[in-house]
C-alpha cells in the first residue's frame, strides 16, 4: 500500500448544496413527467421528454453518491507515493504516476480557482 501524502476534500457546505440541487432536480424533472401530457411535448420521444427521463435517473445516483461523499469525508484528489488518485462515481482512479505529470499549479477559468494538472 503506497502512503498517502496529501488529500482534498471539497468542503461539506459546497457537497450540500449540490445534493440538495440533484434532488431538486430529480424531483422536478419527475413533476414534470407526471403532470405534463406527453401530447404537449414535441413528439413521444423528444429531446425534452429524454433529457427528463436522463435527469430521473442519472440525478439520483450522484445524488447518493454526494451524500456517501459528504458522510464519508472521501476525498477527491489523493497525493500517494505512487503518484496522483482521483476519485470516481465508482470508486478512485488509477495513480497517475509522478513520472508522467510535468507540472501541477493554480489556475483561473473564469473567476474560480481550478488546480492544473
Amino acid at each position: 500500500m503506497n502512503k498517502v501524502l496529501a488529500r482534498f476534500t471539497p468542503k461539506r457546505g459546497m457537497q450540500i448544496g449540490i445534493f440538495i440541487c440533484l434532488v431538486m432536480f430529480a424531483v422536478a424533472a419527475a413533476f414534470t413527467l407526471l403532470t405534463v401530457p406527453p401530447e404537449q411535448m414535441v413528439g413521444d420521444f423528444s429531446f425534452s421528454r429524454i433529457s427528463l427521463w436522463l435527469v430521473v435517473v442519472l440525478c439520483p445516483v450522484y445524488a447518493v453518491d454526494t451524500l456517501a461523499r459528504i458522510i464519508r469525508r472521501t476525498p477527491t484528489v489523493v497525493a500517494t507515493e505512487a503518484g496522483l488518485v482521483f476519485r470516481s462515481l465508482a470508486s478512485f482512479t488509477e495513480p497517475i504516476p509522478w513520472d508522467e505529470i510535468e507540472a501541477i499549479g493554480a489556475t483561473v477559468m473564469g473567476k474560480k480557482l481550478y488546480l492544473a494538472i
